[in-house]
């Protein structure tokens, strides 16, 4: 491997980094926030006992 190779892979580790970190706080911001927010519906406990039966 030569010197250009290991800067190119740094590189792109990086970005990977970066881009993981980002996907990280939107999911984070997600799970914090009011946007993901469990529809239970009155016949919930119904519908569950349907697909277990």
């Amino acid at each position: 491997m030569t010197g250009g190779d290991t800067v190119h892979q740094g590189f792109i580790d990086q970005q990977v980094y970066n881009r993981l970190k980002e996907k990280e706080k939107v999911m984070m911001d997600a799970i914090d926030g009011e946007l993901l927010v469990p529809m239970i519906e009155d016949d919930y406990l119904e519908d569950v006992k349907k697909i277990l039966k």
